[in-house]
């Protein structure tokens, strides 16, 4: 199905214009703003249902664009109080839901083949290009490149945790063999137990010389109590039967007493105290080194964990990217995307030449519009002589129709508009005030 006439009339800048175009091109050239946009945004107008801010020419209450399709005939009308759209048949039938209709039979309208191509020049275009095709073949991996990116952000971070870690365990270096020895606290107890015995046996001493300087005072006074034996008799007996009792004590005390503790004991006590120290410092090291190390080994086989985990999640992400891409329908036998390009054969876009990039975006235009067989290229005067052959053959070929704009002042070649108006066609004035046109634009 292809446009079989076109008439739009005080639609944007254009005053009257119709076209029944019986070739697959037609070539709209004319200056800047002479109209050539505004025939075939008339026709996206009239068969997308989109509308313009303002679709009305200025100064006119009334819009019309009447398209024929051969199969319908679509009508759209603006005026200031809204729009309506009626899509008749061959017959004369209209439809209850015209838009509906349409919206089955136009297809990728909108796809500028050049557009498409030209995009491939720069690494920001390249990404539009893809995402465009994306698109028009309904692959969505928004949701894939989020969690990727959310795997990838964690992989990083986990291998920063993982070269800490490593870093780490590097400078811990080899623990060699624990310190061994008597501890701090083993020489302290020993060292506080010697003490104590000798305090104990200074104490228990100096009671010996007190009970013995006691003793002595009881003998000379027992000697004196003898002397005086008959005034002493009772003091006598009385100190000699406390006498028993002090030698008892004595002997209770010496059995206490135990073995003197000499000061070469002390001091080499005290120097088991400070060797226990140091093998005590240098233990508490060992021990620190050791947990430091116990726990990097510990973080690094988590964290190795993680990464690997993360490994799994881009390469699920990967795998289902693949599979969403062999189960896409293309429009062109080897054509795929990576994550910032359009490949055909695996091989980017711009790394083939112009010539056959605009091949190929034709080439996609064209299967994207499989019903409604249309092609717009809106800059058709970047298309050199071998490039527009190119394309003009490839509609032949494939029955395509395909409107180009093109800015040239000559008036030659094609419709050439001017000031909303068809002026001429391929060197041939046109009557303005028929502003009819039934002739086949050439190239």
């Amino acid at each position: 199905m292809k446009i079989v006439a076109l008439k739009s009339e005080n639609i944007k800048n254009l005053k009257v214009v119709e076209i029944a175009p019986t070739g697959d091109a037609v070539i709209l050239t004319g200056k800047n703003g002479a109209g050539k946009s505004a025939v075939l945004d008339s026709i996206f107008i009239g068969l997308t249902g989109k509308k313009p801010d303002e679709p009305i020419r200025k100064g006119e209450e009334r819009a019309e664009i009447k398209v024929d399709l051969g199969e319908y005939t679509v009508r759209k009308v603006f005026t200031a109080k809204g729009d309506t759209l009626e899509v008749l048949s061959k017959e004369g039938a209209s439809y209850k839901s015209p838009q509906s209709l349409l919206n089955g039979i136009i297809g990728k309208l909108s796809f500028d083949p050049l557009e498409f191509a030209r995009l491939s020049q720069t690494a920001e275009g390249r990404r539009a290009q893809r995402k465009m095709l994306m698109e028009l073949v309904g692959l969505d991996f928004s949701e894939l490149d989020e969690k990727k990116t959310e795997a990838y952000n964690a992989r990083r971070e986990v291998g920063y945790s993982i070269k800490t870690f490593e870093s780490e365990l590097q400078t811990i270096g080899d623990l060699g063999e624990e310190p061994k020895g008597a501890s701090v606290a083993e020489a302290m107890g020993k060292l506080e137990s010697l003490e104590k015995r000798k305090d104990e046996f200074n104490n228990i001493h100096g009671q010996i010389v007190d009970t013995e300087r006691t003793k002595s005072v009881v003998e000379e006074r027992c000697v004196l109590i003898r002397e005086q034996i008959a005034e002493l008799q009772d003091e006598l007996a009385d100190r000699e039967a406390k006498l028993p009792g002090y030698k008892k004590a004595i002997e209770k005390l010496r059995s206490l007493q135990g073995i003197p503790i000499s000061s070469e004991e002390l001091l080499v006590a005290r120097d088991e105290v400070t060797k226990a120290s140091a093998t005590q410092g240098q233990l508490d090291v060992y021990k620190n080194r050791k947990t430091r190390k116990e726990k990097a080994e510990a973080n690094l086989k988590s964290t190795r964990n993680k990464e690997q985990g993360y490994d799994k999640v881009l390469n699920e992400v990967e795998e289902t990217r693949k599979q969403r891409l062999c189960e896409a329908n293309f429009p062109i036998e080897g054509l795929s995307v990576s994550d910032e390009a359009v490949l055909l054969n695996n091989v980017p876009l711009s790394q083939i030449s112009h010539g056959e990039q605009i091949m190929i975006s034709t080439m996609i235009g064209m299967k994207l519009n499989p019903d409604l067989r249309v092609l717009f290229i809106r800059d058709a005067s970047l298309l050199d002589s071998d490039n527009y052959e190119a394309i003009s053959k490839a509609a032949k070929d494939q029955d395509y129709q395909i409107w180009m704009e093109r800015t040239d002042e000559s008036g030659k070649v094609g419709i050439y508009m001017e000031d909303g108006s068809i002026k001429a066609v391929d060197g041939k004035k046109s009557n303005p005030a028929a502003a009819a046109v039934d002739a086949v634009p050439k190239g």
